[in-house]
């Protein structure tokens, strides 16, 4: 009986040592969670883990492909006829721009519909650099494209859209439109007279009040505002006669009418000119307006008023 009892004391203390044994293992299984960072709350409290676990995640993002395109603008440079476009790659979560390789798609469409530019670009560091604004709280890495106006069509219209996205070793990114201005146009052919021309501005009874000479005459496309056209002149012009007398004087009234291909009048005006005595010769400019078409032949006359 006594062999009995100490038999069975001797599986109870064993019982007990077995239990023990077992719940410091699940202690030390615990702890080790937290330190490889699966507890977060837990292994944020020592400072110097943290800053381990910052450096990892910088090195991470190093080696990564950008995930935001932004700053994309168009600015036009008009001492060198050219547009500016502008872009950056940067990491969304941290904001650090970086010069990465793409391929930049630009398109440009002007407002009349017209495809006047498409063309994709192959881009490394080397169209990368610092640049600034005085928006902006600090300098910024952007990429840039000059694009001249030879290397655009010309168009009907000098306002358009222009579109642009890439593509990079980490995905796509969508196209962004920007307006765009200063687009070259089509050339609009203007004949003129032969110079120097007489014109004359009549009295109600067709007398001759005023008599001179177109001596020199330029006129040209200048733009497009709302699909009115702007033509620019340059005149020079004498006053050969006036009927109140030699020294007398008074503007100098030039018409003209301007014709299309067909032989249909588009515009019927006059230029004045002065104040200008008899003899006397001035220089000037101005402007033109009306519904012209771009492409289109026209033919300018001198006309008497």
């Amino acid at each position: 009986m006594k062999k009995l009892l100490v038999s069975w004391l001797l599986i109870l203390v064993c019982c007990i040592f077995i239990s023990c044994g077992d719940t410091v293992a699940n202690n030390d299984s615990s702890n080790i969670k937290g330190l490889d960072g699966k507890k977060t709350e837990s292994s944020s409290s020592s400072p110097q883990k943290e800053t381990n676990k910052k450096s990892e995640s910088s090195s991470a993002i190093s080696q990564k492909e950008p995930e935001y395109m932004g700053n994309m603008t168009v600015e036009y440079d008009e001492v060198n006829a050219q547009h500016k476009v502008f872009w950056s790659f940067r990491y969304e979560e941290s904001g650090d721009y970086v010069p990465a390789d793409a391929t930049i798609h630009i398109r440009i469409e002007n407002d009349n519909g017209e495809m006047i530019f498409s063309k994709d670009y192959d881009v490394d560091k080397n169209y990368y650099s610092m640049w600034t604004k005085d928006t902006w709280d600090s300098d910024r890495l952007l990429g840039c494209i000059y694009i001249t106006d030879q290397a655009l069509e010309k168009g009907t219209i000098d306002t358009g859209t222009l579109i642009i996205s890439a593509d990079t070793y980490s995905g796509s990114f969508n196209e962004t439109k920007k307006l765009i201005y200063n687009l070259p146009l089509k050339d609009m052919e203007i004949s003129i007279p032969d110079l120097p021309y007489e014109v004359k501005e009549l009295y109600y009874d067709g007398s001759i009040h005023q008599k001179g000479e177109v001596l020199d005459f330029k006129i040209a496309v200048e733009s497009i505002v709302n699909k009115t056209t702007f033509l620019s002149y340059d005149i020079k012009y004498k006053v050969t006669y006036n009927a109140e007398g030699e020294n007398k004087t008074q503007y100098a009234n030039i018409g003209y009418k301007i014709k299309d291909s067909e032989g249909v009048v588009i515009l019927s005006s006059s230029i004045i000119v002065g104040q200008l005595a008899q003899g006397e010769t001035i220089k000037t400019s101005g402007y033109i307006t009306g519904n012209f078409s771009l492409g289109e032949t026209y033919t300018l006359e001198f006309v008497d008023i």
